[in-house]
C-alpha cells in the first residue's frame, strides 16, 4: 500500500492542491460521469433532510451533485479547492446554488453555518481526515447532519470483482494496465488483514498512500486518492467525538447490512447534537 509517513503529508497536500488547480483533463473525466453517478449521494441527503435547508457540498468538483441538490430545493453552497473546477461549475449556477473556492481542511465559514454538510467522493482525497471531519462538524448547525459517501478502498470485494473479471475473461483494464490476478490476491489478503485489525481497534487509524497525480485523458479511477478510506475509521471517529451521533451507517444493500465494514461503498450520516 506504500503508506506515507505523517511528516510527508503536509508537503503532499501542497502538491495535490497545485495539481487540482491545473488538472483540466481530470475535470473532463469528472464531468463525463454524468448525473446518474451522483444519484446515490443525492438520495442519501434527501432521506435525512428537507428541501429548503442550507447545504454545503465540500469538494464539489465541477458541481454536478450540487446542481442536482439545488434543483431539489436545497440552498446549496458548493466549494472546491480548485478554482478551475469551480469555474467549470459556474455553468450550473442558479438562484439556489452559489460557488466558492476553499480548502476542506480550513473551511471558510463560521461555526454552525449549514443544516447539512455533505461530501461525495472527497474524503479519500484529503491528507488529514481528522481535520477534515472536524471542520465539517464545526460548520454544521446543532441538529444538522454530516453526510459522507465514498469508496471503501480496503474492501476485499474490490479484488474479488477483479478476480471475477479475469476468470470470466472480461477484457477490462485499470489505469491502462491489465489486471493482474496475483496482485489482486495479494491486495485481497493485505486489505482484509488491515480491516480485521481495525475491527478490534477502539480508535481510528487513518492510513495514507502516495497518489499518482496525472493530468491525462486516461486518468485512472482514484489514482489521485491519498487516504485509504474505509467505514471503520469514520465510525470510530464519529463515536469518539463529543456532540455527534451516527444516525445512518452503511446498509445500502443486503450485503451492506450483513457486512457493513467490508462492502465497497461508504454511506454515513452523523447528526450534530443540540447544545
Amino acid at each position: 500500500m506504500h503508506q506515507v509517513r505523517e511528516d510527508k503529508l503536509k508537503e503532499l497536500g501542497r502538491q495535490m492542491r497545485q495539481y487540482y488547480h491545473t488538472a483540466d483533463k481530470y475535470a473532463d473525466r469528472i464531468e463525463s460521469r454524468g448525473e446518474m453517478a451522483h444519484c446515490e449521494y443525492v438520495s442519501l441527503v434527501e432521506r435525512y433532510s428537507q428541501p429548503g435547508q442550507s447545504l454545503l457540498d465540500v469538494g464539489c468538483g465541477t458541481g454536478v451533485s450540487a446542481h442536482l441538490l439545488s434543483r431539489k430545493g436545497y440552498r446549496v453552497t458548493a466549494m472546491d479547492v480548485s478554482p478551475l473546477f469551480v469555474e467549470r461549475a459556474r455553468s450550473r449556477a442558479s438562484g439556489n446554488l452559489r460557488l466558492c473556492a476553499g480548502d476542506a481542511l480550513q473551511l471558510p465559514f463560521s461555526d454552525g453555518s449549514f443544516d447539512i454538510v455533505g461530501s461525495f467522493l472527497v474524503i479519500e482525497h484529503i491528507t488529514d481526515v481528522e481535520q477534515g471531519l472536524a471542520e465539517m462538524a464545526r460548520v454544521t448547525k446543532p441538529g444538522g447532519i454530516v453526510v459522507i459517501c465514498a469508496p471503501n478502498v480496503l474492501s476485499p470485494f474490490n479484488q474479488l470483482y477483479v478476480l471475477r473479471d479475469i476468470i470470466l475473461a472480461r477484457p477490462r483494464t485499470y489505469g491502462g494496465e491489465e489486471r493482474n490476478p496475483w496482485k489482486a490476491i495479494l491486495d485481497l489478503m493485505a486489505n482484509t488483514a488491515v480491516l480485521l485489525r481495525k475491527e478490534f481497534s477502539l480508535k481510528p487509524n487513518f492510513l495514507y498512500r502516495t497518489p499518482r497525480l496525472e493530468n491525462t485523458a486516461e486518468h485512472a479511477p482514484d489514482c489521485d486518492m491519498v487516504y485509504l478510506a474505509n467505514p471503520i475509521d469514520l465510525k470510530r471517529w464519529f463515536v469518539r467525538r463529543p456532540g455527534l451521533r451516527i444516525v445512518k451507517y452503511q446498509g445500502e444493500t443486503r450485503v451492506g447490512r450483513l457486512l457493513p465494514d467490508f462492502v465497497t461503498g461508504i454511506h454515513i450520516v452523523a447528526q450534530k447534537l443540540a447544545a
